[in-house]
């Protein structure tokens, strides 16, 4: 595994994908993706499969993700759990809302 340091983490908030649109928004920022970013399915692939450093991608509220983007939301999840696949410096996390209050009640 990788130091801590070395890592880079990316949040992705599922209550910020209200839409096709709105959430390939939200995927270029969080990732600082390049302009020429194509804001499909197909564009997020290939920049995570060829992602060349160690990163940690976190969904948080994935069921507002799942809820606003219905079917769109699922085959997003799919690309992330395909490319950890594909590449082994890529770990994707889904962190649901009973996990956080678990952890804030500790």
């Amino acid at each position: 595994m990788y130091a801590e340091n070395e890592v880079q983490h990316v949040v992705l908030d599922g209550a910020l994908m209200t839409s096709r649109d709105t959430a390939h928004a939200h995927l270029k920022q969080q990732f600082d993706f390049p302009d020429y970013y194509g804001n499909n399915l197909d564009a997020l692939w290939d920049l995570l499969s060829t992602w060349s450093d160690p990163l940690i991608i976190r969904l948080i509220h994935s069921e507002a993700l799942y809820q606003s983007l219905g079917a769109y939301g699922v085959q997003l999840i799919s690309v992330f759990t395909d490319a950890i696949q594909e590449n082994s410096k890529i770990r994707f996390e889904i962190s649901h809302e009973s996990d956080f209050f678990e952890n804030v009640m500790l």
